[in-house]
């Protein structure tokens, strides 16, 4: 049986851990305002001064294409778009035009002349860093 201070003291712990759950959440929010940034740093939302960079779609030949519509593109045999398959399973997708050059037998030349013969549009991605100094 529990006694009038055990009740107490229990009634004490949940509330105090509904309060820090509040605290939590509103401190979510509104961290902005209520945690703010250190002096001599900007909010992720500000302006990044990285330029944007282009992608893959989900659908890229890359990403879906067999061997016999990888050895299609210049510089790429069998041998080659098999090794496209194999990395590609592995790393589950490409994403940028960059991560071909992971290939053995890929080198920036055979990139260049790929990129140039594909015909299907490339998405652009923004990567924006979580925190940037201010100059």
């Amino acid at each position: 049986m529990k006694t009038v201070r055990q009740e107490r003291n229990r009634r004490i712990a949940y509330g105090l851990c509904m309060l820090a759950a509040g605290l939590i959440v509103v401190g979510v929010f509104v961290r902005e305002t209520i945690f703010p940034m250190q002096k001599g740093y900007t909010s992720v939302y500000a302006a990044s001064t990285v330029p944007p960079m282009v992608a893959f779609t989900a659908e890229s030949v890359f990403n879906t294409g067999d061997a016999e519509a990888l050895a299609a593109f210049p510089g790429v045999g069998q041998v080659i778009a098999q090794r496209i398959i194999d990395l590609r399973e592995t790393v589950r997708g490409y994403r940028l035009p960059e991560d071909l050059l992971l290939v053995k037998g890929i080198g920036q030349k055979t990139l260049e002349k790929m990129m140039n013969a594909l015909e299907e549009p490339l998405e652009t991605i923004f990567f924006v860093p979580r925190i940037l100094p201010d100059e």
